[in-house]
């Protein structure tokens, strides 16, 4: 339940992310996937991006944490559309993981902030 991705940059970074939370999977991977390539995101900045969530349904969710400017021109196009939180629980997005090796092996990784297993010490 992963949704398991690997990308290669321009830069010549490979990338590896994934996420778990059933049908909201596929949004998280693909967003992430998307600040990373196409907004040229470092990890970091991909992880604590909104998202928006679109699960099988015509209900769009919006992430709290998203600029107001966002939020009020998606509600405007989607009537329906709900702004929720992003935490542990109860759950309205995927909760993704990335880690990105770069050409000259360093590596960074980020994951689903909320978590209590996000939280990570340096050497």
């Amino acid at each position: 339940n992963m949704c398991p991705t690997i990308a290669k940059r321009a830069d010549g970074a490979i990338l590896a992310l994934g996420a778990c939370g059933g049908r909201h999977i596929f949004p998280a991977v693909f967003q992430l996937l998307s600040f990373l390539l196409d907004y040229k995101m470092d990890v970091d900045e991909a992880v604590h991006q909104a998202r928006l969530d679109v699960s099988g349904t015509d209900v769009v969710t919006l992430m709290s944490s998203m600029d107001e400017i966002f939020k009020a021109t998606l509600a405007d196009r989607y009537p329906g559309s709900r702004i929720r939180p992003n935490g542990v629980s109860p759950m309205f997005f995927g909760l993704p993981q990335v880690i990105q090796q770069f050409p000259g092996g360093e590596g960074v990784g980020g994951c689903f902030i909320p978590s209590p297993h996000a939280r990570v010490v340096a050497a």
